[in-house]
């Protein structure tokens, strides 16, 4: 959705390679995100589960990209160099309106946003931990991927905690349900059905538990994504 609106608004052609095949022609059956793509100007390419799984490699991605120049590939995530210097500069914005925190917290799906907070709190010297919140059940390889893309996780406190995907990827239980209605409903801030709910779920919980701390300032990342379903009262 963002790169759809981006290049909108850059006057850039898009084009999104869309996992599932059984989509192309059916536009009564895409999500409002694909919707809202493709009415922005993005054009759709539906791949089958086996192509999608090859990403650039596949032959359906090589076909669509050979007649192009001066082509960006933007991974899954967008979790890049790009992406990191970008999520770095959340951090400096901070640096601007708060003292140091002693937590960011985060949810994790490709591991972009983790690495670029570890960046930024790395440009900023704070002695902050931040963590992250995978979304995904068996997503241990997060760790190894984010050291990848972050250059200075070595000087930098951080942690994911893998228990709190709640069953998979856009899986939920009651709990992480019913507390998604309470939280909307005390705030007023919505949570997304995929990302949010889990990272503030885990929040409350680690805070809870008292594995952070009284006394802690914690900055949590609202990621955004509500066009993915939200949480209703």
């Amino acid at each position: 959705m963002a790169t759809a609106h981006a290049a909108a608004l850059a006057h850039i052609k898009s084009l999104g390679f869309i996992r599932g095949e059984e989509l192309s022609g059916k536009p009564e059956r895409w999500s409002q995100t694909l919707l809202d793509a493709k009415k922005v100007g993005m054009e759709l390419v539906f791949l089958s589960r086996q192509q999608y799984r090859l990403k650039e490699q596949s032959d359906a991605v090589k076909n669509h990209l050979s007649p192009m120049k001066n082509c960006m590939i933007i991974p899954e995530g967008g979790s890049n160099a790009f992406a990191i210097q970008g999520v770095a500069e959340i951090v400096d914005e901070l640096a601007k309106q708060i003292k140091p925190p002693t937590h960011i917290i985060t949810a994790c799906g490709t591991g972009g946003t983790c690495a670029g907070l570890i960046e930024g709190v790395y440009n900023q010297g704070w002695n902050t931990k931040v963590i992250g919140i995978p979304v995904l059940k068996g997503a241990e390889f997060l760790q190894k991927d984010i050291t990848k893309l972050s250059q200075h996780h070595r000087h930098v406190d951080w942690q994911l905690f893998f228990n709190y995907h709640a069953g998979g990827y856009a899986k939920l239980t009651d709990d992480y349900f019913d507390f998604g209605k309470q939280f909307r409903s005390k705030t007023n801030i919505p949570l997304d059905k995929i990302y949010n709910v889990k990272s503030f779920f885990a929040l409350y919980d680690l805070i809870t538990k008292g594995q952070i701390k009284a006394g802690s300032l914690v900055v949590i990342l609202h990621t955004g994504g509500l066009q993915g379903g939200v949480i209703e009262i």
